[in-house]
């Protein structure tokens, strides 16, 4: 009898400090609904009311859950869109000049981003074709690694997404107070071509956080790169 009243009294303990063991089993909760529909008497609970509360619980966590997946799925397709919408944009344009005027009038709002800057490294900046401005910077070698470890990134990565406390002005200019994150893009200008960036940034924390993916990005950046080797630089 010691013995097992010793396993029962374990058995109840258990089931106290997790009553899921029960309330999670369809088996053990059929036998206590037909227990129960037999039964009488003042220490018999309503586990049906038990059983239905338990059950809205399932469905309310359910529903929240396919909304985040509907909302997800959504941003994924309007991501999608933008940039199909913005890529076309850009492969139409044929030198630098151009490029600063479509990413200022065009490419942005198709993007619904703050600015888009594009960061090329130069041995000789002040001696090249390219000329800076709001949109295109030529920088001195070893800028763009120092860009990308601003925040401690990793250089390996294509495409780094981060928020951003103190924008740098040089990249946004007048914007910068505004900006909140970023995405910070690695481009291939192919063999001997000089390391070069495509940044994009954002007045909200949110749209370029570091959880979020990166393949429609690498894919805007490697649409960028074919468009700029056709250029001489």
């Amino acid at each position: 009898m010691t013995k097992n009243s010793d396993k029962i009294t374990e058995i109840k303990k258990k089931i106290i400090s997790n009553p899921e063991i029960i309330l999670d089993d369809l088996e053990v909760m059929k036998v206590l609904f037909n227990s129960y529909s037999e039964a009488t008497g003042e220490n018999i609970i309503d586990l049906r009311s038990v059983a239905i509360k338990k059950l809205e619980a399932k469905i309310k966590q359910t529903e929240t859950t396919n909304r985040s997946i509907i909302a997800a799925a959504y941003e994924n397709i309007s991501g999608y869109e933008l940039i199909h919408k913005a890529s076309l944009l850009i492969l139409e344009i044929d030198n630098f000049e151009d490029l600063q005027v479509q990413l200022m009038r065009t490419v942005q709002p198709a993007l619904k981003v703050s600015h888009i800057h594009i960061m090329i490294e130069q041995e000789e900046p002040e001696n090249t074709a390219i000329k800076s401005n709001n949109y295109i910077s030529v920088v001195k070698p070893g800028s763009v690694k120092t860009y990308i470890n601003l925040e401690n990134e990793l250089l390996q990565k294509t495409v780094t997404m981060r928020q951003v406390s103190s924008p740098n002005e040089r990249i946004y200019g007048q914007k910068a107070h505004s900006i909140k994150s970023e995405a910070v893009i690695q481009l291939d200008l192919g063999e001997n071509k000089v390391p070069a960036l495509l940044i994009i940034g954002s007045n909200t924390a949110i749209q370029f956080e570091p959880k979020k993916g990166t393949e429609l990005l690498e894919f805007f950046g490697s649409v960028m790169e074919r468009v700029i080797k056709r250029w001489a630089i």
